[in-house]
């Protein structure tokens, strides 16, 4: 019979269908803070950059992803996204970029690096095969990473100053001696002089 019979809304709004109109590849930063805003978490801005942040900020200048700086940092990665956004922040990796690389930085970095790669074999290979180390080896191990974590063990050195002691205080009571009876004998000379 033709009758077509239409939906009345009683509450809310009609329905809307969302019309994309081009897409592209996002990064990770755009997704965490896209991630950030429909959470309702607004970053908050750098309240002072710290000495971590200029190291970081240093990295990502010569070139780290945000993986890598999450990783070497122990930030999380939606943390470097955030603070990658701060204004003051970008301000700093844009004076690292004019400043260049400084050598000596690169060669700190690169120890570290290696002295860190050193630490992660050692540990892998304490914990596959224990048994491949002897005491020695342990021993030398324990008292190397005490010593640059600050808990070396206490060294006492004993030094015998007492050298002929005995001697010495003899000679010390004969010089004594010696001048109480100068002493006594000035006195008796002056005290027969003046009668």
């Amino acid at each position: 019979m033709g009758l077509e019979l239409k939906t009345i809304r009683t509450r809310g709004r009609a329905e809307r269908v969302p019309v994309v109109l081009s897409t592209r590849a996002l990064d990770l930063a755009e997704v965490e803070a896209h991630r950030a805003r429909e959470a309702g978490i607004e970053a908050s801005p750098l309240q002072r950059l710290t000495a971590r942040h200029r190291e970081l900020a240093k990295k990502i200048a010569l070139g780290w992803s945000t993986s890598q700086c999450a990783a070497y940092f122990g930030f999380t990665a939606s943390r470097v996204s955030v603070i990658k956004a701060d204004p003051t922040f970008r301000d700093l990796v844009s004076y690292f970029q004019m400043q260049g690389d400084d050598s000596h930085e690169f060669y700190q970095d690169n120890l570290k690096r290696a002295s860190l790669q050193a630490v992660l074999e050692l540990q892998d290979r304490l914990e596959t095969a224990p048994e491949e180390f002897d005491n020695q080896e342990l021993m030398k191990l324990m008292a190397l990473t005490a010593d640059r974590t600050g808990h070396a063990p206490k060294r006492v050195e004993e030094k015998n100053i007492n050298v002929n002691f005995g001697e010495r205080l003899e000679e010390a009571r004969t010089r004594a001696r010696q001048m109480v009876i100068e002493s006594t004998a000035i006195d008796l000379t002056e005290t027969i002089e003046d009668e």
